[in-house]
């Protein structure tokens, strides 16, 4: 997880010279070689800006959480965020390796057809005390 100062597509960078297949295969190599995949994220596109405006700004995604097979199996729920950048021109990002899934809340539903039934009435006072 950080700033590997590459990025793996020409998507992953806005504004500046249009980079070539060819230079960016280092990092690519990096990630085929080592067997890592990328975590993705949530949030906003690029990580880094060089905070300019208009045709002179430059963004871009050097930053990123790498994982192999086996910490995506025992971290099968972990997310990335990429947070607001504020003061800095990389943004941070918070790495969640527990998210948490709301579980729905089971409705109750009372079935009369066991009022009639020999012995509800005690077993319903047993576990209500």
């Amino acid at each position: 997880m950080g700033d590997f100062n590459d990025i793996l597509s020409k998507e992953e960078k806005e504004g500046a010279i249009v980079r070539t297949e060819a230079s960016m295969s280092m990092l690519r190599d990096f990630v085929k070689n080592c067997g890592v995949l990328d975590l993705g994220f949530s949030g906003h596109p690029f990580t880094w800006w060089n905070k300019r405006s208009g045709k002179d700004a430059i963004k871009a995604r050097p930053d990123r959480v790498f994982n192999d097979p086996q910490w995506s199996l025992a971290f099968h729920r972990a997310s990335c965020f990429h947070l607001e950048m504020v003061g800095a021109d990389h943004c941070p990002f918070l790495l969640d390796t527990e998210v948490k899934t709301e579980k729905s809340k089971r409705l109750f539903v009372f079935d009369s057809r066991w009022v009639d039934k020999d012995g509800c009435e005690d077993m319903v006072r047993t576990a209500w005390v």
